[in-house]
Parts: C-alpha cells; structure tokens; sequence
C-alpha cells in the first residue's frame, strides 16, 4: 500500500472475522510485522499472499498461527489457470481446431 506513489509503502493489517482494519503499518519490512505479530500471541492464522517477508515475519513473529493462501490471491489464481492453460497449449489447440 503506497501513500504517496513511490515515495512511503505500508501493511495493513485486518482482522478477517470482523472485517476491520487492526493497523496500518509504517514500511514492509519483516522486522516490523514480527514484532507486531509478537505483540499479539493469540493469533491463530495469519492469511497472507505469497511474499517471502510476510512468511519469514509470521514464522518469526507468530510461530503458533497457522499460515494459509489469501483467498482473494486463491479465487484470482483459480480464474487464470484455464487462460495459463489455453496459452501454454496454443500450437496443439490451432492444430486440433484447423
């Protein structure tokens, strides 16, 4: 999340059973978000996308929350793959279909 393109960058940090935002977080770096992650030890899972900084800092900072997928990430994957699928196989579809 940027505030002013380019120049300050952020996390923002939800809680996803009530659909609110907990914080906004100065930076994205992991030493950040582990310690905001230590401050809180009842987390129980920490829904992330696939950035490595967000899995090293929830391992670090929350090593008893499960980690999963975010959905979002998920439903926007599962709706590509077919369009991945008909690009990677192209030369065999227009031979099939000419």
């Amino acid at each position: 999340m940027a505030w002013h393109r380019g120049h300050c960058c952020g996390m923002l940090i939800v809680n996803l059973d009530t659909h609110r935002p907990l914080v906004l977080l100065h930076g994205r770096d992991q030493h950040t978000l582990a310690t905001w992650f230590r401050k809180y030890p009842e987390i129980q899972v920490v829904s992330r996308d696939r950035c490595g900084i967000n899995a090293t800092a929830a391992r670090e900072g929350a090593p008893q929350a499960r980690q999963v997928a975010e959905r979002w990430l998920l439903l926007n994957n599962i709706g590509d793959a077919p369009e991945r699928m008909m690009y990677r196989h192209m030369t065999l579809i227009r031979l099939v279909t000419s």
